[in-house]
């Protein structure tokens, strides 16, 4: 990362790696700085923006954090994973009910791809509403039989509502695939 991003430093990809390895290293403030780069070379680099909202989280600012999301989520261009991000930061922050609404709209946005339905049934299963996580764990199924996170999820749903055969097969799945 170091070496691609001193050899081209006008690409974002290069900052955008960098900051993931100097995250990854613990050094939140150098990534945050290395996100910002990449996010001004390319306004529309959506993990560049993401890595800007994990460093401000990672540095305790999870205002500026949530703030880098909304802004990336509310552009005309925005896409299902940036729903996804949003999402993913309430969840962390254990506020469900906003984190269910994004994965919604996420779910609008793409509506073939599994990941949201995954996402949104998790959170469900947190609110303890475990008929609609079933409703949502069974379309991601559908859209990713072979992840072993949605089965075993789609298992607690169903120990939850006391359907325990059922339970016992997706949650063997789950540990089959994990």
């Amino acid at each position: 990362c170091r070496a691609a991003q001193a050899l081209a430093p006008l690409l974002p990809s290069g900052h955008v790696c960098l900051g993931a390895l100097l995250r990854e290293e613990g050094d939140h403030r150098a990534a945050l700085g290395e996100f910002q780069i990449a996010s001004n070379l390319n306004l529309a680099d959506g993990d560049a923006v993401r890595g800007i909202a994990r460093a401000h989280a990672d540095l305790g600012n999870p205002l500026a954090a949530e703030s880098t999301y909304l802004t990336r989520a509310m552009r005309e261009e925005f896409e299902s994973k940036d729903r996804r991000w949003l999402g993913a930061f309430y969840a962390d922050r254990g506020r469900f009910e906003e984190s269910a609404d994004q994965f919604e709209i996420a779910i609008e946005l793409e509506p073939e791809n599994g990941l949201g339905y995954r996402a949104r049934g998790g959170v469900l299963i947190q609110l303890g509403d475990y008929g609609a996580a079933i409703e949502m764990l069974s379309e991601a199924r559908r859209l990713r039989p072979r992840d072993g996170g949605v089965r075993s999820n789609l298992g607690m749903a169903l120990f939850y509502e006391r359907a325990y055969a059922e339970a016992v097969v997706e949650l063997e799945a789950g540990a089959e695939l994990e």
